[in-house]
Formats: C-alpha cells, sequence, structure tokens
C-alpha cells in the first residue's frame, strides 16, 4: 500500500469572542496529499491541540473534530467548538506564546498522524480582552457597554498606585464633588489657611483667613459658630488654586482635592491646623463659653451680626471668660479678650454681657445697659 503523506495549507484564522460562552478561533486549512494534489470530497478525522511555550510544549487544550473537504481540499472548524474534555474559556491567553497542532485521518477515524505545528503569531485579542485583562462582572459593582464604564456600588472608589506602591483613591461625595488626592502632604507648604464652605455658598473670595500663631494655640485657629449639615473645606488662598478636603470629622489628614467635612450640630467650633513634619493635620471640636461659670447664649443683634450674650444679675460682677478651656480677660482695658489677662469688672449696671468671636481667634467684649 502507497503510504500517503498530508501537509495542511492554512488560510486563515480569525478571532469569533462572544459575549457568552462559547468562544472560539475560526480555523481554515486546505488538506493535500504529498505529490500536492487536494484531498477533496473526503471525510477527515481531525485533532486539534493548543500547546503553551514551544511547537513541542504542553498541551492546554485537545479536541477532536470529524470534517468533510470541499471540492477544493478545504474544511473549516471552529476550536473551542469540537469534542473535548478540557475547557477552552479556561486558557490564559497572557502566558503565551502558544501553538497550534494538527493531527489527521484521511480515512475519517481516529488513528492520527501530525500533520504540523505552527505558532500562533497574533494573541487571540479578543480572548486575552476577556481572560487577561480580569475585567469584573455586573454583579461586582462594574458595567462596561462598550465606551463607558461605570461603577454602581454606592461609595466606591477607584485606587491607583504610584510606582513607589503608595496607594491613592479617587472618590465622589453625594454633592458631586471630586476627591482626587495627588498626595496626603500639599504639593506646595501653604502660609494661610482659609475657611469657605455651604456656609458661604462655596465662595472662595470670601473665605475666612484663619488666625495663625494666636496664642495659646501656637498654630492656625479658627472659631465659628455652625448650622448643623454645613459643609466646609479650606483653602491655601482667596481662591480655589488649592483645595483641601478631609478624612474625617473630628479630626485628620488635609487632602488636596479631599472630601467635604459635615458639621454635625448646631454649636461654636474650634477648628486647628498644624503641621506634623509632612503633611498638615486639623482638629475640630465643640466649645461653650462661660462667665462666673454660667454658659453664654448664641445670639443676634437683627442686624446680621451674631455673638454670644449672658444675662448678669444686678450686681458687681468680676471674672475671666472662659472659651473652650481657656480664660480670657483684658491686659489693656481696650474690651478686647486675651488669653490668661486680668479679670473683667462688670458694673451691677449692666444687664448683659455680649462676647464677638471673630473666626481669626480674636474676641471683643462689652457690657449692655
Amino acid at each position: 500500500m502507497k503510504k500517503t503523506l498530508l501537509s495542511l495549507i492554512t488560510l486563515f484564522i480569525t478571532i469569533s469572542a462572544f459575549a457568552q460562552s462559547p468562544e472560539l478561533i475560526n480555523y481554515q486549512a486546505v488538506v493535500r496529499n504529498a505529490e500536492g494534489d487536494l484531498i477533496s470530497e473526503t471525510s477527515v478525522g481531525l485533532r486539534m491541540s493548543i500547546l503553551q511555550t514551544t511547537a513541542t510544549g504542553t498541551s492546554v487544550y485537545t479536541e477532536t473534530h470529524s470534517v468533510t473537504t470541499n471540492t477544493s481540499g478545504l474544511f473549516a472548524i471552529m476550536i473551542g467548538g469540537g469534542t473535548s474534555s478540557d475547557d477552552f474559556s479556561a486558557i490564559d491567553w497572557s502566558a503565551g506564546p502558544y501553538f497550534i497542532k494538527t493531527e489527521t485521518d484521511i480515512t475519517g477515524g481516529t488513528n492520527y498522524t501530525t500533520v504540523g505545528t505552527s505558532q500562533l503569531l497574533s494573541v487571540p485579542y479578543a480572548l486575552y480582552a476577556k481572560n487577561g485583562t480580569k475585567f469584573t462582572e455586573t454583579n461586582e459593582g462594574l458595567e462596561y457597554d462598550g465606551g463607558n464604564i461605570t461603577l454602581t456600588q454606592p461609595g466606591a472608589t477607584i485606587k491607583l498606585t504610584s510606582p513607589d506602591g503608595t496607594v491613592y483613591e479617587l472618590g465622589i461625595n453625594d454633592n458631586g464633588q471630586l476627591s482626587v488626592p495627588t498626595s496626603n502632604a500639599p504639593s506646595t507648604s501653604p502660609t494661610n489657611f482659609y475657611l469657605y464652605g455651604s456656609f458661604n455658598n462655596w465662595d472662595a473670595s470670601t473665605a475666612l483667613q484663619f488666625g495663625n500663631n494666636i496664642a495659646p494655640y501656637s498654630n492656625y485657629i479658627g472659631l465659628k459658630y455652625f448650622q448643623a449639615g454645613e459643609e466646609i473645606k479650606f483653602l491655601a488662598a482667596q481662591n480655589e488654586s488649592i483645595v483641601f478636603g478631609g478624612d474625617g470629622f473630628s479630626n485628620g489628614t488635609l487632602i488636596e482635592n479631599g472630601n467635604a467635612i459635615t458639621i454635625p450640630s448646631n454649636g461654636l467650633y474650634r477648628i486647628r491646623i498644624y503641621f506634623t513634619g509632612n503633611h498638615f493635620d486639623y482638629i475640630i471640636e465643640s466649645i461653650n463659653i462661660t462667665f462666673n461659670s454660667d454658659s453664654l447664649s448664641y445670639g443676634t443683634d437683627g442686624s446680621g451680626e451674631f455673638f454670644f450674650f449672658l444675662f448678669l444679675p444686678a450686681n458687681d460682677v468680676q471674672n475671666s471668660v472662659n472659651i473652650g478651656g481657656f480664660f480670657y480677660g483684658d491686659n489693656l482695658n481696650d474690651q478686647s479678650l486675651d488669653v490668661n489677662g486680668p479679670a473683667i469688672f462688670g458694673p451691677a449696671a449692666a444687664f448683659a454681657l455680649k462676647v464677638v468671636v471673630n473666626f481669626n481667634a480674636s474676641m471683643l467684649y462689652e457690657f449692655l445697659f
């Protein structure tokens, strides 16, 4: 019997990847005998293997087909759609190179003879995009519609890793304000700090300047009465060239383009900002004002000026004003309050004490008659 040798001339390989299984590689070839004659209109047994790393490497997938060539000796199959006990979708196309090994039995049986092995010179990109990039499924909070990527989980963030391995998070709050931290440390070290927020309609040009090195704090200090739910941020100037947010209410680290801080309840608050060596931290605390052990109330004179006041008894009063745990008196008898200054004297004719607290921690007082 004359021994017949076969050769396969591969015409083309294309990728056919679908949104759902199966994922397939379209494979077509021409079968010829050793003399170069076409093997046409013949039933041929076919075994296809995908080998990893080299032409004689480990098979990661094998399947069989029974095909019939046409008048031109051509057959066409879908690799991934044959008979197999392997999982085609489990191939990691990023771990190549890969080779396709073709074996045939021209009698249509399973007595296969190796015809040839050829390298997949082009990675099946559609399959690599599915398996190699590890896109998270929609039910895990990520949606991709071919043009837009949507994070569906409330409060989700995008994590970015710098070359030194530091992880930063891109987030957004309920007001649509982005948190885009470029660093936990300011890119420029501010020489002043300002406060703005919902209380002034986020107008940077009217932001309030912190006091600097005001005794007894020796750092940036601000005192302000807030309504519950008001939001605040910090500025390096009365513009939005450098905006800082925070990472918590009562204390935290200033973060460039960080989230706004929400005030939890009505009251007078003391805000301190201080440098810790490579970044600025802050402390926000609710405080009280007392005089002669009695708490002052928050009030207004009807003209828009807000102040703290206390109704006095009908007798001479002499005492210090306690503001957030520090005692204030009047050093120069000029109706301004100074930390650890002499106690102030209230005339018997006065019916109330009025204390005006400015944001920069300067304070004035007067007696009302």
